[in-house]
């Protein structure tokens, strides 16, 4: 639950958030196009480059847009209570976006890719936590919904051979959502 009780922690997390989003989105679209390098299939130009161009524009929108923010004077406790709560349910929209991206294109790649793509989703999960650490319940909702994504879907694809990576990314993200707790 996002706590937007007192205004003063709001516009800090608000100014944390202008610092911590540029560089988020930026390590998304960098991630986001090395795997699409990697998947590049001409016969499957939807899937493997017009979808990642829609998530990762998206994502440079919403960089660029934090990159403009130059502090939080000129916005009201009600805008930066909006942006906040707007930013927490976007969190975990894009999440699930890179996330049904990944495991649609992951079939179509040999071991080594799908093993990079796994390494991609666990390090993006890591980099994206810490990114949005200032705002307990983005980091709570990222981090649930990316170790669900993560867990189901690598338990019941190839005959379950990645539901070690699967259950090893589980206990990341239930440590990094414990150390957020705290």
């Amino acid at each position: 639950m996002l706590d937007t009780s007192d205004p003063e922690l709001a516009r800090a997390q608000f100014e944390s958030f202008g610092k911590q989003m540029p560089l988020l989105y930026l390590i998304l679209v960098l991630n986001a196009a090395a795997i699409t390098v990697e998947f590049f299939r001409p016969n499957r130009i939807w899937m493997s480059t017009i979808a990642p161009l829609v998530i990762c524009g998206v994502a440079l929108l919403r960089g660029w847009w934090w990159w403009r923010q130059s502090g939080s004077s000129r916005f009201s406790d009600a805008d930066i209570t909006r942006t906040l709560r707007r930013t927490c349910n976007l969190a975990v929209v894009l999440t699930l976006a890179f996330d049904a991206w990944s495991m649609t294109i992951y079939p179509s790649g040999d071991g080594y890719a799908r093993a990079h793509l796994s390494f991609f989703l666990a390090l993006t999960q890591v980099s994206t936590v810490f990114c949005l650490m200032t705002i307990r319940a983005a980091v709570m909702r990222v981090a649930a919904t990316s170790t669900a994504c993560f867990v189901i879907y690598f338990s019941l694809v190839d005959d379950g051979q990645m539901l070690v990576e699967a259950l090893v990314l589980c206990f990341v993200g239930l440590g990094m959502m414990v150390v957020t707790n705290r």
